[in-house]
This record gives C-alpha cells, sequence and structure tokens, in this order.
C-alpha cells in the first residue's frame, strides 16, 4: 500500500501540533532564548531519545536497508559541554514488531528539519555555545535524508494492518515526548543533581 508516509503525517498531525506550542520548545525560537531554556530542552530530548532509541534499534541494524543513527550520544555530549549530568530514564517504550519501530522511527526522524532551523536561531543568538553543540548540527543534507527514510518506509509498511499499527506508534511517540514535557523539572543543576529528575516517569 503506497503513501504509507501520508498516512502517518495526517495521523500524528494534532500531537505534531500540541508537541510545538509546548512552551519548552518555542523558547529555542525567542530572541532572548537563554543557555537554560537550552539545558531543560537538551535534557527533556536526552530522556525521549534515551527510552526510545533503546527500543527501535534492534530492528535498524547496520544489515536493514537503512540503518538508525543514534542522535543520544549527541544529547549526551552537548549536556556534558553545558555541565549537566545525564540521568537514567525509568520506563520502557515497548516496541513489538518492526511496524511499530518504523512509526516510532518517522517522529525521531520528522524533526531534522526543525533541528536545521534551530541551529541556525541559535547560532545568532548564543554563537559561543551553539558552534560546540553536536545534535543541532546532525544531518547536515535534511532533504536527502529524509526521501531516503520516505523510500525505507514505504517498502516496509505494505499491508493496512502495518500502517494501523505504525500510525498508533507514533501517536505513543509523540504524546510520550508530551509527557515528558509536562513532567520536565526545571531545577536541573549545572554542576550537580540531587536525585534523578525523571524519577517520577515511571508511570509513563
Amino acid at each position: 500500500m503506497a503513501n504509507a508516509h501520508l498516512i502517518l503525517r495526517e495521523a500524528t498531525h494534532e500531537w505534531h501540533q500540541r508537541v510545538e506550542e509546548l512552551s519548552l520548545f518555542k523558547k529555542l525560537m525567542y530572541p532572548e532564548v537563554s543557555v537554560e531554556d537550552l539545558l531543560a530542552t537538551l535534557s527533556l530530548l536526552y530522556a525521549f531519545y534515551e527510552r526510545v532509541e533503546s527500543a527501535i534499534q534492534p530492528y535498524f541494524s547496520q544489515t536493514s536497508t537503512l540503518p538508525y543513527n543514534s542522535k543520544k550520544r549527541a544529547l549526551e555530549a552537548d549536556l556534558t559541554l553545558l555541565g549537566a549530568l545525564t540521568q537514567q530514564v525509568p520506563g520502557v517504550f515497548e516496541v513489538k514488531d518492526v511496524a511499530v519501530a518504523w512509526g516510532a522511527r518517522y517522529v525521531l526522524e520528522g524533526a531534522s528539519l526543525g533541528r536545521k532551523v534551530i541551529a541556525r536561531h541559535l547560532k545568532k543568538r548564543l554563537p559561543a555555545i551553539a558552534s560546540s553543540l553536536q545534535f543541532y548540527q546532525l544531518e547536515p543534507d535534511v532533504e536527502t535524508s529524509w526521501s531516503h527514510l520516505v523510500s525505507a518506509l514505504e517498502a516496509e509498511l505494505q499491508t493496512p494492518a502495518q500502517i494501523d499499527r505504525a500510525t498508533t506508534a507514533a501517536c505513543d511517540t509523540f504524546e510520550l515526548l508530551y509527557n515528558l514535557a509536562q513532567l520536565q523539572r526545571r531545577d536541573i543543576k549545572k554542576t550537580s543533581v540531587t536525585g534523578n529528575p525523571w524519577s517520577q516517569l515511571d508511570g509513563i
């Protein structure tokens, strides 16, 4: 069945808008964006990518048609650069088959264009820091990367049942990010953390 990516886009449209409206992400595009804003967002994204990537990576090994390149390592490097500690993130993101994995990956990879826009803005507003960040400088050729992803996704999601499982997983992935943002703790310190700021996430 063709146009699986269009079905995914339509199914996740509302969740995509809800996430874009989160103040945590909107602040990154403000003229007065601060290092604290950046740190809060990177911490949230680390928690999100750490959970989802660990679940989908077994389905995208180096032998697959389109291996998945981890973003978590870049987030770890950026948090370390800013003096923050990465914390173990409780909870499990359940992936039962490759269709579910593709639905979750669709959300992760779909953030590529947004990263490119944010990177340009941060270079203007926080030039001393932005030039050293890794996460917002990933995938320099976003258009080519996305076209390859769409081709691979269409080849993998051939039946209505597969597409249905992928769209459910994509919505669940967006919902996880939204819920993590709602629980984001603003008291993460640059030098040390008392306890785990993500300790409330077991039920998500």
